[in-house]
């Protein structure tokens, strides 16, 4: 009887023990980086962290570009980009866990409308190009692809496959900043022709201001010529008949001359108007002291 039992319990044993095997088996085989579930699961979990804005990015869009973007964005603007995995390879399975290190190379076709509105977005902000951008970040840039290198680790639980990303910063943030900058573009030109407008109609302002100070000044000027020429002819016509006879041609030509002289040289004035004005009113007072004098000599 007791052969029996040891017999039996001899049986069970290979029987647990090759069932664990089995289980086993199936477990590894699940957790190999090559297996569909874990490819599946590696897309979503980029997906998720191209997706996560974090807070401080958040408070800089807001700052920089007066826009508010909420964590739905990306995920619609993700809908369209194609993910490629390919290239898989296991690099280690570590013993003293269920995770498994594995690589692969991921690729990410964009809308060629996305890296257009991208390349917008990040000139009027006058920020390199996204090709540009993909060199910086060493990337590969072909053909609207995005592609690289990741590693990622892989562990199998009860209920689950755990994917975690391990080097994937430089190309989960590269294509935050290319879907945010199209996202942009509409906010950023309207940004851009409104600060036109402002400063258009800032200068326009001051064109009018400018326009009005000058008239100022020009009726300014035309009211000391005013008084001058009113001086002048009052000089004029309290002399004699015969004294202005003697000099009237000599008047004229300084008429002529002060219309003349004072034309002249107010091109290339700032203000040409006015200092035309103030020419031939300083001719005019010095013209009044000289009309003086020789009316004196001749009366």
């Amino acid at each position: 009887m007791k052969l029996q039992m040891k017999t039996l319990t001899t049986l069970c044993m290979v029987g647990v023990l090759s069932g664990c095997q089995q289980v086993y088996s199936i477990m590894y085989a699940f957790n190999r980086c090559d297996q569909p579930e874990v490819q599946l699961k590696l897309e979503q979990v980029i997906h998720k962290d191209i997706a996560n804005i974090s807070a401080t990015q958040l408070k800089s869009i807001i700052e920089n570009d007066q826009v508010i973007i909420d964590g739905q964005l990306l995920q619609r603007s993700l809908k369209p980009v194609q993910f490629k995995i390919e290239n898989i390879d296991k690099i280690k399975k570590m013993r003293s866990s269920d995770q498994t290190m594995c690589t692969a190379r991921v690729t990410a076709e964009l809308p060629s409308n996305y890296l257009t509105d991208a390349d917008v977005s990040r000139a009027l902000n006058r920020e390199s190009n996204v090709l540009e951008s993909a060199a910086l970040s060493q990337l590969n840039f072909e053909n609207n692809q995005i592609s690289t290198e990741l590693n990622y680790s892989v562990r199998i639980s009860e209920h689950e496959v755990t994917v975690q990303l391990v080097n994937a910063l430089h190309f989960t943030s590269f294509m935050q900043k290319v879907l945010i900058d199209a996202h942009l573009k509409p906010s950023r030109l309207t940004a851009l022709a409104l600060d036109r407008q402002k400063k258009q109609a800032l200068l326009n302002n001051q064109n009018k201001t400018s326009d009005d100070y000058q008239s100022v000044l020009i009726a300014e000027a035309q009211l000391k010529l005013d008084q001058a020429n009113e001086d002048l002819n009052s000089v004029w016509s309290r002399s004699s008949l015969q004294a202005r006879q003697k000099i009237q041609y000599e008047q004229e030509l300084w008429a002529k001359k002060r219309n003349l002289e004072c034309k002249l040289n107010s091109e290339g004035a700032d203000n040409p108007e006015v200092f035309r004005l103030n020419c031939e009113t300083n001719m005019a007072i010095s013209r009044t002291s000289e009309l003086q004098q020789k009316i004196f000599t001749l009366s």
